[in-house]
């Protein structure tokens, strides 16, 4: 995959961060839109400063900054004008959360996997195709209420295999 593409796969990862974050400094919709479409140009402008090895959202976080502070230069009227500091809480806010959705994103795929496959597959039924428990039970050639017990036995399946992975990383 060229870098271009590499870029793009991680924009597309990380644009509903970005927009937040944009949002929360900015605060007015019609306005966001335009600073993050400056912001994906900068992006695209700067990928000879992108190092891949290195995480992409704090990269696109700082970029997305610089484009605020610009406007925010272009723009010192708007009533709402953060300081410096604050926009660096933002940041490192914006980027927590980001990571904890990852970890939790990674450990709900590590988990899924350690499932079996008929509840695996019980489980893509219900949630990756939405049906209902007597559709599934149709399928399957199981009781509705297997189907009722099953889904109940594999979120909590799930629920303790993550938390546990949440804790073996210092995680609540």
């Amino acid at each position: 995959m060229d870098r271009h593409q590499e870029l793009a796969r991680l924009w597309t990862r990380n644009l509903s961060v970005v927009e937040a974050y944009l949002f929360s400094l900015w605060g007015r919709g019609e306005e966001v839109e335009e600073l993050l479409q400056e912001t994906i140009t900068q992006i695209f402008q700067q990928i000879d400063k992108y190092d891949f090895d290195r995480p992409f959202l704090p990269w696109a976080l700082g970029v997305a900054r610089n484009v605020v502070f610009r406007h925010r230069r272009d723009f010192a009227r708007h009533r709402q004008v953060y300081s410096q500091k604050a926009l660096e809480n933002l940041t490192r806010a914006f980027e927590e959360v980001s990571e904890t959705e990852e970890i939790l994103r990674r450990s709900l795929r590590e988990c899924f996997a350690r499932l079996t496959v008929k509840s695996r597959q019980i489980c893509r039924l219900r949630y990756e195709q939405n049906l209902g428990r007597e559709e599934i039970a149709k399928r399957q050639g199981i009781s509705v209420n297997a189907v009722k017990i099953g889904l109940y036995r594999l979120r909590e399946q799930l629920r303790t295999c993550i938390k546990r992975r949440l804790q073996s990383r210092g995680l609540p």
